[in-house]
């Protein structure tokens, strides 16, 4: 039995856990910085694109608000390790008259704790730790897609002013042609049908400029989007100048491997992650037919007709004897569950290899057509010359030399979409082998974030 003061002392430890266990919004918010968005000025390259979207972009600071939460899971899973407990009051409204000499209170007070198992609630902590691991790979996941869109579009908007460079040349051969044939016209030279082909020569290379402009500005705004930019932000100046070496940096498309792809993959981590966790689970369900312990502090009953003041403690164990084969069955579930997870596992790293495959057979395509591409420009480049060595010479007439620098210039053109395509492949198989993430974003940072 304990005296008043003893009372008192217990009361006030409990205060300071519950002020201890529910910490202030101040020192919520301290957690949880709120970040301004970073100034856009001047000309962005891709890696400051990259900084700045890492930060504001809508697309990204959703999977890493999960990570936050999953954090306070962790934080809540630690508290565990002290008891959950609550206090109860009875007051007997009907109390049985007084025995002589006894001085009967009609009430109780008790403080007790819930069923407290420390070892489950160790394997509860590392359970939470692992799924905060899978968020911040599933978020870092997210980020190297991003990164593949985002660099997606540079190399796309490069392609595209480098097209629209060769079809304003295009657009004055046309006007050109154009000319020769009304002035043809006049002279008896030529036919109707001659003008009226030139003018729709002339037109179709206008709508591919207005096509091409069109597209650009489409490209950029997607670009501003996904960066995460508003629209009472200033206009996005982008460095596209060798915009390649800005994604790629030096990375070889012949020194990535399939192993390389593997031990970089946060999907392949996660679900090793995810095995583990698995297995813990199963051990857990062994667990459960421990006993849980149980202890508490009360007043006296005053039913029980004993005079006493103060508190007195209680401990005891609490196991269920029959649950309906409750426990038996979840064990069984759990290894059926983990049979799942290896399974799952292998189909991820059978996937993996397919894409990695298709990547490679993407890259020996793109290759290939951008060697014909080049062949082919070499020969517009060379009839170009026969044909205005021709025209010099006066054995053709003009519309036969325009025709061979358009040929030479849509060549060109073709060359800057097949080496498009390429760099496509080439970045397919960068994000694959984690090459480009691990470039633009330290992995590390997040996974300070566990504990």
């Amino acid at each position: 039995m304990i005296k008043h003061s003893g009372v008192i002392v217990i009361l006030s430890l409990a205060a300071l856990v519950l002020l201890a266990a529910y910490p202030s919004e101040a020192q919520i918010n301290a957690g949880m910085p709120v970040k301004e968005d970073p100034p856009i000025e001047g000309v962005m390259d891709f890696a400051r694109c990259v900084g700045v979207a890492l930060q504001q972009s809508p697309y990204l600071t959703r999977s890493s608000l999960e990570i936050e939460v999953k954090r306070l899971d962790v934080s809540e899973a630690k508290y565990s390790f002290i008891p959950t407990f609550s206090v109860r009051a009875q007051y007997y409204v009907n109390a049985p008259p007084p025995i002589n000499g006894y001085t009967f209170k009609p009430y109780f007070i008790q403080f007790l704790t819930d069923p407290y198992n420390p070892i489950e609630i160790y394997f509860n902590v590392g359970a939470r730790k692992d799924l905060t691991k899978m968020a911040v790979y599933a978020h870092l996941q997210i980020i190297a897609d991003y990164l593949q869109h985002l660099a997606q579009g540079f190399l796309q908007l490069e392609s595209v002013d480098q097209m629209a460079e060769y079809q304003n040349e295009i657009v004055p051969i046309a006007e050109q042609n154009l000319a020769f044939a009304h002035k043809s016209l006049a002279m008896g030279g030529a036919a109707l049908l001659d003008v009226d082909i030139a003018e729709q020569q002339l037109a179709f290379a206008r709508a591919e400029k207005e096509r091409l402009a069109t597209s650009r500005a489409t490209i950029l705004e997607g670009i501003r989007n996904l960066i995460g930019l508003k629209p009472t932000d200033p206009p996005l100046e982008l460095d596209l100048k060798n915009a390649r070496y800005q994604i790629l940096n030096d990375f070889n498309p012949a020194d990535a491997t399939l192993e390389q792809a593997k031990s970089n993959s946060f999907e392949l981590k996660s679900m090793a992650i995810r095995k583990n966790l698995q297995e813990k689970n199963v051990t857990l369900t062994y667990l459960r037919y421990l006993p849980h312990l149980v202890w508490g502090v009360q007043t006296a009953d005053p039913l029980t007709g004993v005079e006493a003041s103060g508190l007195f403690f209680t401990v005891g164990l609490e196991m269920p004897i029959w649950d309906a084969m409750k426990r038996h069955h979840d064990i069984v579930r759990q290894k059926i569950v983990l049979k799942e997870n290896i399974a799952d596992a292998e189909t991820k790293e059978f996937d993996l290899t397919t894409r990695w495959r298709e990547a490679e057979h993407r890259l020996k395509d793109a290759s290939a057509d951008l060697k014909i591409a080049e062949a082919q420009q070499r020969l517009a480049v060379a009839r170009e010359r026969q044909a205005e060595i021709s025209y010099r010479a006066g054995s053709q007439q003009l519309p036969a030399y325009l025709a061979g620098k358009r040929a030479g210039l849509d060549a060109q053109k073709d060359i800057v979409a097949k080496k498009l395509e390429y760099d496509k492949a080439v970045l397919g198989l960068c994000a694959l082998s984690g090459d480009l993430i691990n470039h633009f974003v330290r992995s590390g940072s997040f996974d300070e974030k566990i504990d």
